[in-house]
């Protein structure tokens, strides 16, 4: 499959699953750039770096791109239905792990009340490095998919960010200075 067709067959399995289309070309671009032949050290497997443990609890066979790309999806709409509005929840439960997230939040893998969760400032602050970044570069890949040929062309795109997808200028900022606070960090420890 070329990766047009591999975008295209994302936006319709999210359609399908009723994930984000958007949010799921992000993630999907973050975590192989549309390459189902992917294999991660981790393990993880094709377009969505689905790990077998996932894949089986989701009943798709990770090797096989159309069932990659229906078990990524479906997973997009589990955690961002398990945070219901917060995208960087969400998106850090997808790459670190939901009981990462909740023992992050509630000290315990249990869900935490709404009430409980953090602001997206403590979120960035508390999450591993790697999570973070990968925060910051789905969300990044989102302001630029909103424009891709392929997406435009599916019905979704209309050069703006879609409904349910709140990504203020305060939230790039703010995860802007997370990241460059991040690696400055990083550069002031290397040359130790």
């Amino acid at each position: 499959m070329t990766v047009d067709e591999i975008k295209y067959e994302i936006i319709e399995a999210a359609r399908r699953n009723g994930a984000n289309p958007l949010q799921s070309l992000a993630q999907a671009k973050q975590e192989s750039r549309f390459n189902q032949s992917a294999i991660s050290p981790a393990g993880a497997i094709g377009v969505f770096q689905l790990m077998p443990g996932t894949a089986a609890e989701l009943g798709v066979n990770p090797y096989d791109v159309y069932e990659n790309i229906d078990g990524g999806t479906r997973y997009i709409r589990q955690v961002t239905n398990w945070f219901p509005g917060r995208l960087d929840l969400a998106l850090a439960a997808y790459n670190w792990g939901v009981g990462n997230v909740n023992k992050m939040i509630w000290g315990s893998t249990n869900f935490a009340p709404q009430a409980n969760w953090p602001a997206t400032d403590t979120v960035m602050a508390s999450v591993p490095n790697e999570t973070r970044d990968y925060i910051s570069r789905v969300i990044g890949y989102m302001t630029e998919l909103v424009n891709d040929p392929v997406y435009v062309a599916s019905g979704e795109g209309s050069g703006n960010l879609p409904d349910g997808v709140d990504i203020t200028d305060s939230d790039i900022r703010l995860i802007a200075g997370v990241v460059i606070f991040g690696l400055l960090a990083v550069s002031l420890l290397w040359r130790r």
